[in-house]
Formats: structure tokens, C-alpha cells, sequence
């Protein structure tokens, strides 16, 4: 599986999500021409569908703290606070 983020213009990004890498590089191969299922698509603003992808890295981060406290602490801990910062949200 791979994801595709193209500029869709306007402040907006389509993310597609691809099965093959001719669906990555060839836009016109996604959907009814792959030979396996279509490939979805969605455009979304792009704050917001940056806002979605530092949530969802932070919600993911939490959970493996559960099983282990420490994983991450020295540097995927610094890098998700930078990202909210960037993207003007709230501290954790």
C-alpha cells in the first residue's frame, strides 16, 4: 500500500491510496484500469489534513508508550511536538 499526496490546488491535497507503484507514478493507471481493487481517493484541506496526520501519528505514539514507556521518548517525542507547533495546534 502506498500514499500518494498530490497538490489539488486551492489549499487542498488529494491523498490517493495506491496497490501499486504504476498506480504511485501513473494517475491515469488508478481506479478502473488497475488490474486489482481501485484505489481510493480523497482531497481534503491541506491544514487540516495535516492536523488529522499529527493527531493520528500522536494517538499511535501514546499507544506504544502504553506497552512501553520509554519508546520514542528521545526523539519521536520532540518531533510530534515540533509538528503541532508548526501546524499551530495545541500542546499535547
Amino acid at each position: 500500500m502506498y500514499l500518494v499526496f498530490e497538490p489539488a490546488g486551492d489549499g487542498r491535497t488529494n491523498l490517493a491510496f495506491c496497490y501499486s507503484e504504476e498506480a504511485v507514478e501513473n494517475p491515469d493507471y488508478r481506479g478502473e484500469q488497475s488490474p486489482k481493487l481501485p484505489e481510493p481517493e480523497a482531497v481534503a484541506p491541506t491544514q487540516a489534513l495535516a492536523e488529522t496526520i499529527a493527531d493520528a501519528a500522536r494517538t499511535y505514539f501514546d499507544t506504544i508508550r502504553e506497552y512501553d514507556p520509554d519508546a520514542g521518548s528521545e526523539y519521536v517525542e520532540p518531533l510530534l511536538d515540533e509538528l503541532r507547533e508548526r501546524l499551530g495546534g495545541t500542546e499535547k
